[in-house]
């Protein structure tokens, strides 16, 4: 689960989802993980297929962002991945998004692999991907209006149904 492969991470986790709203246990996961020197990467889609997922996403990038962890949206279309690789040398591939119901309601499955072959692959993957993401920094978070901090913010507040 993704829980345990952050918090086993000693030199890398990289996360890639299209739905991604953290529940607590994930959000500390990942910001004691960058907090610890670990390199901390999500990647998620620019434009999601779901109205407030990807605003109620949003709303959680200031606070990871402000302990150094990267975060790029997929340009070219929707993501379908979920995937982790931790350390070069573990992979988690599976059905959960990082969202509530992936975690709390829906049946989903993942499979930990430890292998280093399948972990470089997958991480191949993300810095391919990431090279067609824009990245998104702390600066840009802060030039936002805060008419859509606002509207970031209101779509976080329906997380739980997302």
């Amino acid at each position: 689960n993704y829980f345990v492969g952050i918090g086993l991470a000693r030199e890398s986790a990289w996360l890639t989802s299209p739905y991604f709203i953290p529940d607590e246990t994930i959000l500390s996961a990942l910001i004691g993980a960058a907090l610890k020197g670990v390199d901390v990467r999500i990647l998620v889609p620019a434009k999601s297929d779901v109205l407030l997922v990807g605003p109620a996403g949003r709303s959680y990038y200031q606070q990871l962002l402000a302990v150094g962890i990267r975060i790029f949206e997929y340009l070219p279309s929707m993501i379908i991945a979920k995937t982790m690789v931790i350390d070069e040398q573990l992979a988690l591939v599976g059905s959960a998004n990082i969202d509530i119901r992936s975690f709390r309601l829906h049946f989903e499955v993942g499979a930990l692999i430890e292998d280093p072959q399948v972990a470089t692959i997958l991480r191949d993957r993300f810095n391919a991907q990431s090279l067609e993401s824009r990245e998104i920094t702390l600066d840009t978070v802060m030039d936002w209006p805060i008419v859509k901090r606002l509207q970031h913010g209101t779509a976080r507040l329906f997380s739980p149904l997302l």
